[in-house]
């Protein structure tokens, strides 16, 4: 369970999303409407789809390099409470990165990150469905509809913690 909750510092480092506080009023481009459909590979090869409506909430995270390292304290705790009532999706976006590298790197990222999908977004499209910048980590909170909720910015607070265990409760009671 411990690779549950362990995200490389090297994958997060070169994914991004979200600059400055963030709440749900701020996710009017998070929706399933535009989220429905949307296909990724992780790092492991597996393709995934976004199809809403789900039967657990889903919860998103992002970073830059320099927010990276704070990931692990937003989604371990998450993990240790809601483990298999939440799933838990992080995104890479990886727009720029030269086509001989990419084999190397998902094998990389495969080998340093969680056992919960990473999507690698090799030229960004699936970050632009959210408001991103490199340099902060970000949790974004969407219902079984697909609907933004809930959103955080940089390192975990305690109040903000708190603030998405609730969220969670309301929706897997």
């Amino acid at each position: 369970m411990k690779a549950i909750f362990t995200q490389s510092v090297l994958l997060l480092g070169i994914s991004t999303l979200f600059s400055g506080e963030s709440r749900a009023e701020d996710f009017d481009r998070v929706n399933a409407t535009k989220l429905n459909g949307v296909t990724a590979i992780d790092q492991f090869g597996k393709t995934h789809r976004f199809q809403f409506p789900t039967r657990r909430p889903v919860l998103v995270t992002t970073a830059g390099q320099r927010g990276s390292r704070d990931i692990e304290s937003w989604i371990r705790p998450i993990g240790e409470e809601f483990y298999g009532k939440v799933e838990i999706i992080g995104i890479a976006q990886l727009e720029g990165v030269p086509a001989s590298l990419r084999g190397p790197l998902r094998k990389l990222i495969a080998m340093h990150s969680a056992n919960h999908p990473v999507l690698l977004d090799w030229n960004g499209e699936l970050c632009r469905l959210f408001p991103y910048s490199k340099n902060t980590v970000s949790v974004s909170l969407l219902d079984q509809n697909g609907t933004g909720v809930w959103a955080a910015t940089g390192k975990v607070t305690p109040a903000e913690l708190e603030e998405l265990r609730q969220q969670l409760r309301k929706m897997v009671r």
